[in-house]
């Protein structure tokens, strides 16, 4: 299995899949999170949603590709 900064070429490249098991990795510790903060499920949804879109956005920005990390 790939590891995070080897999804993240691959992303970059427009590999969806690899794009899908890099957000799929960090949706459950993002949830988490947001949720501590948040206290409100939709609340957290949304919040995580949001970071993924804007992970998204910026990945190709990335210095070093093991930067994404949680």
């Amino acid at each position: 299995m790939a590891d995070t900064a080897e999804l993240v070429v691959a992303t970059r490249s427009g590999d969806g899949a690899a794009l899908g098991l890099l957000l799929q990795r960090h949706r459950a510790w993002s949830y988490a999170v947001a949720l501590g903060y948040l206290r409100d499920p939709v609340e957290a949804q949304d919040a995580v949603q949001y970071a993924f879109l804007v992970a998204v956005q910026h990945v190709g920005s990335l210095r070093a590709p093991d930067a994404f990390t949680p």
